[in-house]
């Protein structure tokens, strides 16, 4: 995670995941965001979006991934989860797919269950990153 002036905030919450530990990641990013003061309703949303991120870095990022949790101030926490695939570049789709236009939601839900997404895909593999403020 970049922050300004070099500061990296210490991780709430840091694991590596397959596809047994999706369960436990959405009961630890749960417990983490609560214990960070993010608001019950809002932190079921984070849970929800990191979910199908890890999810996706599971079905389409070779297996695994990994998921680190910080509140780099008072007012968000973010979560982002890293897996080793490089898949080709999709924009943000801005409403949902409907019977007629078939595309993946993931990338839909994630942004609407958060304050911000963003996706770095690098040759080294793919970042999802999922913002939430803690009080909006």
């Amino acid at each position: 995670m970049d922050a300004q002036d070099g500061f990296r905030p210490a991780p709430l919450l840091r694991m590596r995941f397959g596809l047994n530990e999706l369960a436990a990641v959405r009961r630890a990013v749960l417990d983490t965001a609560r214990r960070a003061g993010v608001a019950a309703d809002r932190a079921t949303w984070l849970t929800v979006a990191v979910n199908e991120a890890a999810s996706n870095a599971v079905r389409h990022g070779g297996g695994q991934g990994w998921l680190e949790v910080v509140q780099d101030d008072q007012h968000k926490v973010v979560a982002q989860v890293t897996d080793p695939g490089t898949v080709p570049p999709n924009p943000i789709p801005e409403i949902p797919a409907t019977p007629d236009i078939h595309r993946p939601l993931g990338l839909w839900l994630m942004r609407e269950c958060c304050d911000r997404l963003s996706v770095t895909r690098t040759a080294n593999g793919t970042t999802v990153s999922l913002e939430i403020l803690l009080h909006a």
